[in-house]
């Protein structure tokens, strides 16, 4: 079995037979293959273009045409061209033999008119005429054929999409290396290592999504002559098939059509053309010691000096102020362990300012401390390193005040938050003052040029360590407040949840009385029509019974009319006495009257008296 796109042939094993013949294809085939010899049926020649009277089932040349059929006896014959004559196979029933009347939209089937009887009732509510199955039929094959030619649009845009990404990625590709190789030679005594591993990157990133956008290219390119084909069959076929033929072989071809176009088709890239290996931050870190040799020969200096003098003294400071006269060297802490290589991150922008601090990685500042001795002999002072860490804990009021609205006002968390601001304002107060302290003493140690009791650090010390144990034991108590919270906020979850879902139902059962209120609506429209027709017709049979019931309205209206005179000219009324209230009386003559025995003159009884 031969392919005929790829022209691959496959060996059918033992057992295994062909796949069925395609009726779709074989029909195109035979309309464009067969080719006819017949004569006319009233000359018995062949002349040019030969035509077929279905009425008279019998060809026709073209003079026989205008000459034999030229009488009105002949006018209601159907003459079409012997090429577009219709096929019995195509035109009959082939389990009756009886002429095709209808086409069932349940079954895809024409049938005839034994069929149709032999069906069943609920079935026969499917079957429509052949006109009308046609016109649908060719609606149905236009919109199949319309969302096959929009994805051949988009196979054809994705097609020129994959290719210009290739493009892209081969030059993307090809200034990655050039900016790689052009650094590397700057730097080639120290990067070959990193300038091996850039390219494998590069060539990596450049193979993957090659592979990936030519096997895309690959699958699109083949799906297109399979839709091209597709699209030629249904030309073909509309061209070539009257409506019995269409409408037995349309909904094959539909079919067809239609599981092509539902089928996931990766019409768009899943990935950029971008090739990036982050080069330069790369070339950074292993140029780094060669770069910055000054900042190597500090971490040196500064590891041996803080084993050689004084003990540090760590110093959480939230302003530092220098000295323009005081020789400051900033340089990494090596000893800050988890938080070594933030440390190392940031020591260079220290290093260009030193009063600059990063409010989230601890940066070691060490301050040279020239001092006399006595005998005339210079002593290199001690190096106080302190530890600048800012913004450990927000303290503004400004973030509370935004989350604080949403908490409730009474209430398990409303509670531990009143104690806890109590206790941590008492603990913030202490630390700030704790911080003004150790200030002082830092500026007197740097600016003031003073010495320092020992009992002031020690005293210092003390109430650090007292801080912190009260800053433990404030954690602590945070930590077992966190099961009853977790409980609490299970709680309004559960609560909110319960809320949501009755709101749910009452939106339901609003809606629901919505539709039964619409489709009330739509049946007293339904009603109001018929008895509009119903009173229509008993006007026309029975004048007196429709002349009565207007006579009846009539009265009603003049019931009515009387009512609303009596309630307005009754003396005892209530609007009758607002109206005489009301009015201004000018001339002073106006004297309420009663007259309880004598009737309005509007009233029912006053009618019928008179």
């Amino acid at each position: 079995m031969k392919c005929p796109l790829c022209s691959s042939t496959t060996i059918l094993k033992e057992g295994h037979i062909l796949p069925p013949s395609d009726v779709l294809l074989k029909f195109l085939v035979e309309s464009s293959s067969e080719e006819e010899r017949v004569e006319c049926a009233n000359c018995d020649s062949h002349k040019g273009h030969m035509f077929f009277c279905n009425t008279c089932c019998q060809p026709l040349c073209g003079v026989c045409r205008e000459e034999t059929h030229k009488a009105k006896m002949f006018d209601r014959h159907e003459i079409i061209l012997l090429s577009k004559k219709t096929k019995e196979v195509h035109k009959r029933c082939a389990l009756h033999g009886e002429q095709f009347i209808m086409f069932s939209t349940e079954k895809k089937v024409m049938v005839c008119i034994k069929c149709f009887r032999d069906m069943k009732v609920e079935s026969r509510a499917h079957c429509v005429d052949l006109e009308t199955a046609y016109n649908q039929s060719c609606t149905k094959l236009d919109q199949a054929v319309h969302s096959i030619q929009e994805l051949q649009n988009s196979v054809k845009e994705g097609i020129q999409l994959l290719r210009s990404l290739l493009d892209e990625i081969q030059q993307k590709s090809q200034a990655e290396k050039d900016a790689i190789l052009e650094l590397y030679e700057s730097m080639l005594h120290r990067i070959n290592e990193m300038k091996t591993q850039l390219l494998e990157e590069v060539k990596r990133q450049y193979y993957a999504k090659e592979k990936l956008f030519k096997a895309q290219l690959l699958y699109l390119n083949t799906l297109l002559p399979t839709l091209h084909v597709n699209l030629v069959t249904c030309s073909a076929f509309s061209s070539s098939a009257n409506k019995f033929e269409f409408l037995n072989l349309s909904f094959v071809l539909m079919e067809r059509l239609q599981s092509l176009a539902l089928q996931k088709h990766p019409l768009r890239p899943t990935q950029g053309s971008q090739v990036n290996t982050d080069h330069k931050n790369e070339f950074a870190k292993c140029l780094e010691p060669l770069l910055f040799p000054n900042l190597c020969r500090e971490f040196t200096s500064s590891t041996n000096n803080s084993n050689t003098f004084a003990p540090t003294v760590k110093l959480e400071l939230s302003k530092v102020h220098h000295s323009n006269n005081n020789k400051l060297t900033t340089s990494t802490n090596t000893t800050a362990g988890h938080q070594n290589s933030s440390s190392q991150h940031h020591h260079h922008h220290h290093h260009n300012n030193p009063t600059t601090t990063s409010p989230n990685t601890a940066t070691t500042t060490t301050t040279t401390l020239p001092t006399a001795s006595s005998g005339g002999s210079s002593v290199t002072a001690s190096l106080i390193n302190y530890s600048i860490n800012f913004n450990n804990y927000r303290r503004s009021n400004g973030k509370s005040n935004s989350i604080i609205k949403f908490i409730d006002a009474k209430g398990p968390f409303a509670d531990h938050c009143n104690e806890f601001d109590v206790v941590h304002r008492d603990l913030i107060q202490k630390l700030d003052h704790l911080k003004l302290e150790a200030q002082e003493l830092h500026r007197d140690l740097t600016l003031r040029r003073c010495l320092a009791k020992k009992t002031v650090i020690t005293d210092l010390r003390k109430i650090v360590s007292l801080l912190e144990e009260q800053l433990h034991r404030h954690h602590l108590n945070l930590e077992h407040k966190q099961p009853l919270l977790e409980k609490h906020w299970e709680d309004s979850v559960q609560r909110i949840a319960n809320e949501q879902e009755l709101y749910q139902a009452q939106l339901n059962d609003v809606n629901r009385l919505k539709q039964e209120c619409h489709h009330l609506s739509t049946i007293v429209m339904q009603l109001s029509s018929f008895v509009s027709s119903i009173s229509a017709v008993t006007e026309r049979i029975a004048p007196k019974l429709a002349q009565s019931s207007k006579d009846a309205d009539h009265e009603n209206q003049i019931h009515a009319l009387f009512e609303q005179i009596n309630t307005i000219t009754n003396p005892d009324s209530q609007h009758r006495h607002i109206s005489m209230t009301s009015a201004p009386c000018n001339t002073g003559l106006c004297k309420p009257e009663k007259a309880p025995n004598r009737l309005p003159p509007y009233t029912d009884t006053a009618v019928k008296k008179s």
